[in-house]
């Protein structure tokens, strides 16, 4: 599966993700900047999820990579 999104309060974000082992249930959330965080709850395990952000922070192009493996199920 892959999904994408668009939504910054501050300046623009596009985010792209690729999850490998798609569970029923699947909420992805995070944050992008100074400490950016990625949240995943899945009500199975997750293989493999491969983040990439782009934007603007503190007024510069920045873009950041992440990826997941083993995601370990938990209330989703």
């Amino acid at each position: 599966m892959q999904a994408e999104a668009d939504k910054a309060e501050d300046g623009a974000v596009r985010a792209a993700a690729a999850i490998h082992g798609v569970p029923s249930k699947l909420v992805l959330d995070g944050s992008f900047g100074a400490d950016s965080r990625i949240t995943v709850k899945s009500s199975a395990d997750v293989s493999m999820i491969n983040a990439h952000v782009t934007g603007i922070y503190d007024r510069q192009s920045a873009s950041a990579r992440a990826r997941l493996t083993n995601v370990p199920a938990c209330a989703a």
